[in-house]
């Protein structure tokens, strides 16, 4: 008797994805991320999101930003608008080399700026020469 080797349509049609966030939209924040010996700085433009409506969190080694724009002190006056705010969300894989410990942030006038630190044993370091 010879072995099915040969799959089916059946067995490889496409399935339906599972949904892993609502179906609310969001702005990708527009970043510039630096480099230098001791890490990563990332830059984030958040215009509109007050500091406490701002989320940041590292799992797995991913950074995820996310942040709810304050609502206007006129919600529901308005006649017609042409844009309405929207949360913002980005997410980045993070180097094994950064220590997801050392992670500082601050935030002034809607820009967010995080500094990764690498890990000490990621950092370049020089030898020494003994002589012989």
């Amino acid at each position: 008797m010879a072995e099915r080797t040969i799959t089916t349509p059946q067995e490889n049609s496409p399935r339906k994805q599972e949904e892993t966030r609502s179906q609310e939209q969001y702005i990708r924040p527009l970043v510039d991320i630096l480099e230098s010996e001791e890490g990563l700085t990332i830059i984030a433009d958040l215009p509109g999101v007050p500091r406490e409506n701002l989320t940041i969190a590292i799992e797995n080694g991913v950074l995820t930003m996310e942040g709810v724009p304050a609502a206007p002190g006129t919600a529901g006056l308005h006649v017609y608008e042409e844009f309405g705010l929207s949360r913002f969300y980005r997410q980045f894989l993070i180097p094994d080399e950064i220590d997801p410990e050392k992670v500082d942030a601050s935030f002034t006038n809607g820009e967010l700026t995080l500094r990764l630190l690498k890990a000490e044993r990621a950092k370049p370091r020089k030898v020494t020469i003994q002589a012989a």
